[in-house]
């Protein structure tokens, strides 16, 4: 559970079965490298494997299922939940991320 839910009465929850499907990424520039997924949603954060570049293509086909909850406002709407998603590149060369260029 979120820690802005801890002082929400247990009433005004709902919880979701969330499930996220990350399939490919199109028209990619011939690089040399390796591209993964990383998402977080809540609490909950996770990548997916590093996959090089093959036809312009880069394919994942990986599913993520979590459970979120959303607290519920006084006028009965749902707050929001941001789901962050962000592709990142690491070089062939090297294990430096192609966003930042701090080693892991």
């Amino acid at each position: 559970m979120a820690i802005h839910n801890l002082f929400v009465p247990r009433a005004r929850i709902a919880s979701f079965n969330v499930q996220l499907r990350i399939e490919d990424l199109n028209n990619v520039p011939p690089l040399n490298g390796l591209f993964y997924v990383k998402w977080r949603l809540q609490d909950y954060s996770g990548s997916t494997t590093r996959v090089p570049v093959v036809n312009r293509e880069v394919r994942w086909s990986q599913a993520v299922e979590k459970s979120a909850d959303i607290s519920i406002a006084k006028e009965g709407v749902l707050a929001p939940c941001e789901l962050k998603i962000s592709i990142k590149q690491v070089s062939a060369s090297s294990d430096h991320d192609g966003c930042c260029g701090a080693p892991r």
